[in-house]
């Protein structure tokens, strides 16, 4: 995941402190009356080559309640899965494709899997609208919109539309706001979340009008919440209040027991990691 911070009116502007920041002692230690989600980021990616049908298996296998993937289009308008928009990195020594520029047969010809291990040769890069149908009943998925592109979003409402996946079972994620602000105009029914790179405030020295202006731009985009990179200056208050106002709190990058457990006591909505087995027994 890349950050890219949002262009949009009023980010720079300061946003008063709302009444609800301070959390009394028995809200702070209120007890989590549900586990958090988890979400396997690019599949089980710490076995098996990320954002390939192996991964996702082995995730579900691993009992993640979603699997998360990043998604861009081709040439001939196929929506795929792969975090990055040229291929190198997870097809090395291989032809370097852009993906926007390629078509599905060209990209079909690369191998997504050997550069991880020899087991998985022969991996092919795989379409949201094959990923869907393989999905489990009852297990979810958060796409990441990579491509934002106006045809990225015609094309997607058309998958929606052949595979009556159960929207209730599915979020939408990006880094960039206007993604987010169209998907909740095309989509309502689609939760959406606002992906926020925390490190980027690792300086600021008022957190406080930090999470304001975070809460401004959900407002302001419509989402439903915000999924942020865990950070150890992640704090009950934080948490508390963004909740508070309504929204939704989602971690990524969270890949030890002893984070997820301290997320999950205090009360997030879903943990994004690339261990779903290991995190999952660490919060039951």
């Amino acid at each position: 995941m890349k950050n890219e911070i949002p262009n949009i009116d009023g980010w720079k502007n300061e946003v008063p402190a709302t009444d609800g920041w301070k959390m009394s002692s028995n809200e702070l230690n209120e007890k989590v009356k549900h586990l958090p989600l988890v979400v396997a980021h690019r599949g089980a990616s710490y076995a098996a080559p990320e954002n390939t049908l192996p991964s996702f298996l082995l995730a579900f296998k691993e009992d993640a309640d979603f699997i998360e993937g990043d998604f861009w289009l081709t040439k001939d308008n196929q929506i795929v899965c792969l975090h990055d928009k040229y291929t190198i990195r997870t097809a090395p020594k291989q032809k370097n494709l852009n993906v926007k520029k390629s078509t599905m047969n060209e990209i079909l010809k690369l191998d997504f899997g050997k550069w991880k291990d020899n087991k998985y040769l022969s991996t092919e890069i795989i379409t949201l609208e094959k990923l869907l149908n393989i999905i489990p009943h009852g297990k979810g998925i958060f796409i990441e919109i990579k491509d934002t592109r106006q045809i990225f979003m015609f094309e997607l409402q058309n998958v929606l539309k052949r595979t009556r996946f159960p929207h209730s079972l599915i979020r939408i994620i990006a880094f960039d706001s206007n993604v987010i602000k169209k998907s909740k105009q095309l989509f309502p029914d689609i939760k959406a979340y606002w992906l926020f790179d925390w490190l980027l405030t690792d300086k600021c020295k008022n957190m406080q009008s930090v999470v304001n202006k975070l809460i401004s731009t959900l407002k302001m985009i419509n989402a439903d919440g915000i999924d942020m990179n865990y950070s150890p200056r992640i704090t009950g208050e934080i948490i508390y209040k963004v909740k508070h106002e309504g929204y939704e709190i989602i971690f990524y990058d969270v890949n030890t027991p002893k984070e997820a457990q301290t997320l999950a006591e205090l009360g997030v909505d879903a943990i994004t990691t690339n261990f779903p087995g290991k995190i999952k027994a660490s919060i039951k």
